[in-house]
């Protein structure tokens, strides 16, 4: 009876325990620098000349935090409330180094989603225990500055690393250094979990990635939003040889000619379907190939050139192996992105909608006010 007693308060009093322990990590993390933060007005107008500060995106923390204090919480996920100071460290992170994972944002919406990534992804490392050192930090920094080929010693000459600091992203050291602490967190999180993972690959997959990257297609092709109009355009080219040479003539920048490239390139780059770019392999050079989608719409191909990739090179082991790794890594990654998604689903994110709805309206003006003063 007892037993069962302590078992329901511990089912109660547990979320709240992590909740309060994730609030004290954060603080020795660096979100404590929030008030900082609040003060600072980025304005980066170049990347600092290497991969980690790349241009700016967004603004950090607007007037709207200051003017009114009544909004705590930015949302919330596995029921645990994250504060607005929290929300806007990661802001700022972005706002000075970019989306590091991904595509950068080009819209608020979009900018929502990266930061609430990276706040469930710097929670996810906090529950696994991954942990930062200072080495770490200080080899980021080293690599920033021989990028950009100062001539003080940031370690001895604290006044000029601030300095530097302040001119390229207008933030305090301590709140830079914090980001980067941030940054590699989820780095290592995230090789950590790539790294569980041992995904299976088949001789099959291997060697088709081999011809993919060995194999040369030489196609010319015109672009079609209709599928229909596609295969009546094939269906004329097929039946008359010169129809093809003809409507060339008449529209010449409907014709695109990608030059002889890997069928990777073309699978990749143009969108091409696997299934399609093999089966012009297999074609008569200037037989015309039917409809088939590629980046936009649909496809119909004229075959120029193809060269397979030479198979008793794939027999070399060292070559094997390679590709092996690369279907590996791949499968990995989608692993990662897969599990990744789950996570968001079970995690459960609540915005809180009008605070941060209030907010960009309120930056968005500020900007706006900004650009008009200049």
């Amino acid at each position: 009876m007892l037993a069962a007693q302590f078992k329901s308060f511990a089912c109660k009093i547990m979320p709240l325990l992590l909740s309060c322990v994730f609030i004290i990590y954060l603080f020795f993390l660096g979100f404590v620098f929030a008030e900082e933060l609040a003060d600072s007005q980025f304005n980066l107008t170049q990347s600092i000349g290497n991969e980690n500060v790349p241009q700016q995106i967004n603004s950090g923390q607007p007037d709207a935090a200051r003017h009114n204090p009544a909004p705590q919480f930015a949302g919330e996920f596995f029921g645990i409330q994250v504060s607005l100071p929290n929300y806007y460290f990661v802001q700022g992170a972005i706002s000075v180094f970019g989306n590091k994972w991904g595509p950068q944002p080009q819209s608020q919406e979009e900018l929502e989603k990266v930061i609430w990534d990276q706040l469930l992804m710097s929670f996810e490392a906090f529950r696994r225990g991954v942990v930062v050192n200072q080495e770490e930090v200080d080899g980021e920094i080293n690599k920033m500055l021989s990028a950009e080929k100062v001539e003080f010693d940031w370690k001895k000459d604290k006044g000029s690393y601030e300095k530097w600091v302040k001119d390229k992203t207008n933030e305090p050291a301590e709140v830079f250094e914090g980001q980067l602490r941030h940054l590699i967190q989820i780095h290592k999180l995230r090789q950590q979990i790539i790294d569980s993972m041992d995904p299976p690959v088949s001789e099959k997959e291997a060697y088709q990635e081999f011809i993919n990257e060995n194999s040369n297609l030489g196609i010319e092709l015109v672009q079609f939003d209709d599928k229909k109009d596609a295969m009546l355009f094939y269906e004329k080219a097929r039946r008359n040889k010169s129809f093809w040479e003809d409507e060339n003539k008449k529209r010449p920048k409907d014709f695109k000619k990608p030059g002889s490239v890997s069928l990777e390139f073309l699978i990749d780059i143009w969108g091409f379907q696997k299934e399609a770019a093999y089966g012009m392999m297999d074609r008569k050079i200037g037989s015309i190939y039917p409809p088939a989608s590629i980046y936009k719409g649909y496809g119909v191909f004229k075959i120029l050139t193809h060269a397979r990739g030479d198979k008793s090179s794939f027999k070399k082991e060292n070559v094997k192996k390679s590709y092996y790794n690369q279907i590996k890594d791949r499968k990995r990654f989608e692993a990662l992105n897969k599990w990744f998604e789950g996570f968001k689903k079970e995690a459960n994110i609540k915005r809180n909608e009008l605070i941060i709805n209030e907010l960009t309206k309120t930056e968005s003006s500020e900007q706006k006010t900004a650009q008009n003063k200049d």
